[in-house]
């Protein structure tokens, strides 16, 4: 299951990974784009057995807004859209590598009258995996890579409800159009 994304804040930095190309070519370029904040989720434990084998697991797809940085990118280098009538709007393809990290950072549990006081409450970001989309960019190239997010495996075992996931996403890749 996947929670839609809501969010406390975020951030956001992008600089170019190399120096502008003076020909005015920027098709090519590399760009770095850091990408943080804090997720809201609700997932709420609810075993009661000293294993973790009734834990509860969500996928929470993190999709931060990423159209901001990159719109700032191109008006603060000079960078031109394709031509008007292609109605184009920018997105990120990334590079091979990237380096996402999500880890709770909110987490509340309650013991009310517990049969066993040695059970305890856990929880845990178990996996990462960045989600990226197919598409074909203005020009009619295949563009493989398009950054959507990151989707995390978060777990909450017993009486433990976790709230709140902090992101960190460092990204490696170019500005690339597609048709709106």
């Amino acid at each position: 299951m996947s929670a839609p994304s809501q969010f406390t804040g975020q951030n956001w930095l992008i600089v170019p990974a190399s120096p502008l190309s003076a020909s005015g070519d920027h098709s090519n370029q590399k760009w770095l784009l850091t990408l943080t904040g804090v997720h809201i989720i609700n997932l709420h434990g609810n075993s009661t057995r000293q294993d973790s084998s009734d834990s509860i697991t969500e996928r929470v797809e993190i999709l931060p807004d990423i159209q901001s940085p990159l719109t700032f990118a191109l008006n603060t280098y000079g960078i031109p859209h394709p031509g008007s009538s292609q109605r184009a709007v920018p997105f990120f393809n990334l590079d091979p590598g990237c380096a996402p990290l999500a880890i709770v950072n909110s987490a509340f549990s309650v013991v009310e009258a517990v049969p066993n006081p040695r059970i305890g409450a856990g929880i845990s970001v178990d996996s990462l995996e960045t989600v990226t989309e197919t598409a074909t960019d203005v020009f009619g190239n295949t563009v493989t890579s398009l950054f959507s997010g990151v989707a995390a495996a978060v777990r909450a075992r017993n009486f433990t409800q976790i709230n709140r996931v902090s992101y960190f996403f460092t990204l490696l890749g170019q500005i690339v159009f597609l048709k709106e």
